[in-house]
């Protein structure tokens, strides 16, 4: 992954929604592998772009923002119900 590759500007606003309202999700990520959970925030680390995703151990997982494939929103209500990367 180059560092200077990121995902399209409009994702990140799906992805602070997700974060500020606690929204339950589903990701699958490119690889096929499918993380249940609610985003906390976005960070920079090592010039990657990460997702903290805290899942079901309450331990947040870092997922590289270019590894996302779908978000779905499992939240009912909610301003959103899927995002395509």
């Amino acid at each position: 992954m180059e560092a200077n590759k990121s995902i399209a500007c409009d994702l990140y606003d799906y992805l602070e929604i997700a974060c500020m309202y606690r929204y339950q999700v589903r990701v699958t990520l490119k690889s096929g592998e499918v993380l249940v959970g609610v985003p906390k925030t976005t960070v920079i680390e090592d010039k990657k772009e990460l997702l903290l995703l805290e899942c079901e151990s309450n331990q947040p997982q870092k997922i590289a923002t270019l590894n996302l494939k779908t978000m779905e929103v499992l939240t009912a209500n909610a301003k959103f119900t899927r995002i395509e990367f």
